[in-house]
């Protein structure tokens, strides 16, 4: 029993401190949401999120982006392709016009042949106003790569691997809150000037707050010096009953080194208290510091010393993981400005359901919902309210987590103060 309590309270701090966890991705809310604004559809079969597109699909997507489906709408079909269904031809047509998309031979389009990542990736940055023609922004063979720079794709909404119209509706409803490449506004926004989107039905309100809130976690991840403070409360039942509490509280400070990032400075100082029940507590007293390539480990007085990168000393901290990059905007199901007052803006924003599903042969996690508040007069300060349910062995397991990030400071006065025995770790 307490082997499963300490890996279940090892997930739920991972879940709650990375934003990771293994889950079956289901972006529905994607869905609904562009088909609220008529850009994107099911067949008769419903969204069927679970298939893999075909490239008339995926030429029906861009012609929408692009905010041209009622100018493909009149044209008569003079493309070569005598492959493609006559629902289809007025969207290959205006593509084959505009030289936006090829066929797969003279007279063959591929209609019905499945779309990859990186094909849809290469639409949708035609969609934001790149280009793949020679001397153009990218090339095809870069287009996912391109696409990661620009926000459009992220491990979270793309599977190579396994490319299905569920990744189709989240990489396009992802390409609707970023900027085109014109700059000023994003492409939702230039779909509803067009006249393209009739009703933005909010969501332009939904995705100026998600980058209101990107950018403020952006001055974290630039920041050359960084500090602040972070606590954890933890408390987990079985069937119930309290089991254990668990209280973290750590002091984070960091000097950037921006040329190489490996030779940057940081410190990660606190302690542990957990006590379980009915009256057993235990503190332990963990130090984490990096410095000329290698993270040293103090814990409760076993040290210890690892060879790595900066970027995997900042997820041992687990403190700036956030300032790394916010998920994509598909993976929350609202975000919302609360309220605004004395240079302090409020914001919600809830996760996806999905985000948090995770089944195995022993256990399943039912529900868990996050919020997470930001204010932008201390940039990415951040309150995650986490609960979790799971079920095993006919007993259920529960978990609330609230992570808090607190006394930030960007403004250079942060100092790392490393310890003079480093020599000393092994």
């Amino acid at each position: 029993m307490k082997i499963f309590l300490k890996r279940f309270l090892l997930t739920a701090l991972v879940c709650t401190v990375f934003l990771t966890c293994a889950y079956a991705a289901d972006f529905t809310h994607c869905a609904d949401a562009m088909k609220d604004m008529g850009l994107f559809r099911g067949t008769q079969n419903g969204y069927e999120l679970d298939r893999a597109p075909t490239r008339a699909e995926a030429a029906v997507m861009l012609v929408r982006l692009l905010g041209a489906e009622e100018e493909a709408s009149s044209l008569a079909y003079s493309a070569p392709y005598t492959d493609v269904a006559d629902w289809a031809k007025p969207y290959v047509q205006y593509l084959h016009d505009k030289k936006l998309t090829k066929g797969t031979g003279t007279t063959t389009f591929g209609y019905s042949e499945k779309c990859t990542a990186g094909q849809y990736a290469t639409f949708l940055l035609r969609a934001l106003g790149y280009s793949d023609s020679d001397g153009g922004d990218f090339t095809y063979s870069e287009a996912l790569e391109f696409a990661r720079e620009k926000g459009v794709v992220d491990e979270l909404n793309c599977n190579e691997t396994e490319f299905l119209r569920d990744h189709v509706a989240a990489m396009s409803y992802t390409a609707l809150a970023t900027t085109v490449k014109s700059g000023g506004a994003d492409l939702l926004t230039t779909l509803v000037k067009s006249g393209a989107v009739a009703d933005a039905k909010g969501l332009d309100e939904h995705f100026s707050a998600y980058r209101d809130m990107a950018k403020n976690m952006s001055k974290l991840a630039k920041a050359e010096k960084l500090s602040m403070n972070t606590e954890m409360t933890s408390e987990f039942t079985i069937s119930g009953e309290k089991y254990m509490t668990s209280v973290q509280n750590f002091e984070y400070a960091a000097e950037r080194n921006t040329e190489n990032p490996d030779m940057s400075k940081a410190s990660y100082v606190g302690e542990i208290t957990s006590s379980e029940a009915p009256d057993m507590s235990k503190t332990v007293a963990v130090k984490y510091y990096y410095s000329d390539g290698c993270i040293y480990s103090d814990v409760n007085g076993e040290k210890s010393k690892n060879e790595a990168p900066f970027a995997d000393a900042l997820k041992a901290c687990g403190v700036v993981s956030f300032a790394e990059k916010l998920d994509p905007i598909c993976a929350f199901s609202s975000i919302e400005k609360k309220s605004s007052t004395g240079g302090t803006a409020t914001y919600t924003a809830e996760y996806a359901e999905f985000m948090f599903k995770k089944t195995s042969a022993d256990s399943k996690i039912l529900d868990m919902k996050m919020t997470l508040l930001e204010r932008a007069s201390n940039p990415a300060q951040i309150t995650l309210d986490t609960k979790l349910s799971i079920t095993a062995d006919g007993k259920e397991y529960g978990a609330s987590v609230v992570y808090k990030n607190t006394s930030i400071d960007i403004s250079g006065k942060a100092k790392v103060y490393l310890p003079s025995d480093l020599g000393n770790y092994l």
